[in-house]
């Protein structure tokens, strides 16, 4: 079973872990200073020192008179060690009669020495020179300063910094855990809201007023997938409703016309009748089923659509030619106008039109004619198909797609569109080619346009040209 990890932990350990780098990368920066710092100090004091005894070694006129100035001036200097030696080694002076001499000696890339002794360190540097009263001979004058006070000093403050930075460290996990808290409190307010959306309480939407921008996208999309889900349930209601009431008036007629048929013999042909009007609806039924299945696969992306490039005019001939004997029973005229090629599914784009053409043929007037014209619009190809007669209600227009809808004036016996799926059908092969449909009615003329995406230019098929 995968773990999952929490976003509140990863996000306050990444704050954690920046935040105490920082902390830590600073206090160290700090210790390195300071210690710098007073390095730089006790090799001033160094300096200052050398700077003093050459002086004084300068004014002196004699061995005596030197040692005297360096014992009245160098006396007085707690922590400070100077002794000078001559070259055979024998110790001339020393400020600090006390001090051992029997010390360990570091030195560091610029010279300066270390002088550990009777475990104190003493920062030092030892030097040569000639005194003007004796110029053939040469001092080595050492001098050193203890380090212990600057050295204790380092260590409270060392670990005062060290202190302090893991309280920050402390206090910057707690206060990254709370501002990530706060921060993902969108979050959970998203799935508190999750939880009470269900069937029944689809209309839920959230609030994303108060929500930061990152956070507020989401939750806009997830109402905008809720308003869509909503749609198709309600749609999905709507159709099952439909679908119930559409299949209990056949299987109504069908159970009432047998159990007539049963209650008491009857003559052979009586029985005969009660079975063709039995196999009337079941025909019905089985035409439902059928063009309900196909919707469904339509509306699911499960046709694949065997498109080919073709000449529209030629295909919408042939269609003509097939309904001309319904339209000549209502002395009504088809017409075919314009030209054009079209990338589409034949088949499927054949059953589109003659839902349109046989609908248009049904509501005509008589002594009118339905027109099939083909154009082109904005690079897109176009179909249209008109008819005069009643017009339709522009309250029904929106809703003329849907399954199951049909107007007042019609019945349930009209043929396929008597179904109230024809349309529903036209739609569904539009949409799978990427296409629109609309339609208008509106002074006795009922117009369906159909939209279809740009097609290759016009270049008819060889089979095309040769039917």
């Amino acid at each position: 079973m995968k773990i999952r990890r929490s976003l509140t932990a990863k996000l306050v350990l990444l704050f954690a872990l920046i935040t105490i780098s920082a902390i830590f990368g600073l206090a160290g920066l700090v210790t390195l200073l300071s210690d710098e710092h007073f390095v730089r100090l006790d090799q001033q004091t160094l300096n200052d020192k050398r700077a003093l005894i050459l002086e004084l070694l300068q004014r002196a006129n004699s061995t005596d008179d030197a040692l005297w100035l360096l014992q009245e001036a160098l006396n007085h200097h707690p922590g400070l060690v100077v002794a000078v030696r001559t070259e055979n080694g024998r110790l001339l002076f020393a400020n600090n009669r006390q001090f051992s001499w029997d010390q360990t000696v570091t030195k560091d890339r610029k010279g300066w020495e270390e002088w550990h002794s009777a475990g104190k360190i003493y920062r030092a540097f030892s030097f040569t020179v000639s005194p003007h009263f004796a110029p053939n001979t040469a001092w080595t004058i050492q001098i050193a300063v203890d380090t212990e006070t600057h050295t204790r000093f380092l260590q409270t403050f060392h670990q005062q910094i060290l202190f302090y930075a893991l309280l920050a460290s402390a206090l910057s996990v707690g206060i990254g855990w709370w501002v990530v808290y706060r921060g993902l409190a969108s979050l959970r307010t998203i799935r508190q809201h999750a939880t009470m959306i269900s069937q029944n309480h689809l209309d839920r939407r959230l609030d994303d007023s108060a929500m930061p921008e990152e956070i507020a996208t989401v939750a806009q999309e997830l109402n905008r997938m809720l308003d869509r889900l909503q749609t198709a349930f309600v749609r999905l209601e709507t159709f099952s409703a439909h679908l119930a009431h559409e299949m209990r008036t056949p299987l109504s007629n069908l159970l009432t016309q047998t159990q007539v048929a049963l209650h008491s013999e009857r003559d052979p042909e009586t029985y005969r009748e009660i079975l063709a009007s039995n196999v009337e609806e079941i025909d019905r039924l089985s035409r439902m089923v059928s063009e309900m299945l196909y919707l469904a696969k339509l509306g699911y992306s499960e046709t694949t659509l065997a498109k080919e490039r073709f000449l529209l005019e030629i295909e919408l001939g042939n269609l003509v030619e097939f309904f001309e004997p319904l339209a000549e029973e209502k002395g009504i005229s088809l017409i075919v106008a314009g030209k054009g090629a079209i990338v589409a599914d034949r088949m499927q784009l054949r059953r589109a039109v003659s839902n349109l053409l046989s609908n248009a043929i049904r509501h005509a007037d008589p002594g009118t004619s339905v027109t099939l014209e083909i154009g082109e619009t904005n690079g897109q190809r176009t179909l249209s198909v008109t008819n005069v007669g009643e017009p339709i209600a522009p309250e029904h227009l929106p809703y003329l797609f849907d399954p199951f809808y049909r107007v007042a004036s019609e019945t349930p016996s009209e043929s396929i569109t008597g179904l109230g799926l024809g349309l529903a059908i036209v739609r569904a092969i539009v949409v799978a080619h990427g296409g629109s449909i609309s339609v208008t009615s509106r002074e006795g003329l009922t117009r369906f346009l159909l939209t279809f995406p740009h097609s290759d230019p016009d270049r008819p098929s060889l089979h095309n040209r040769c039917g």
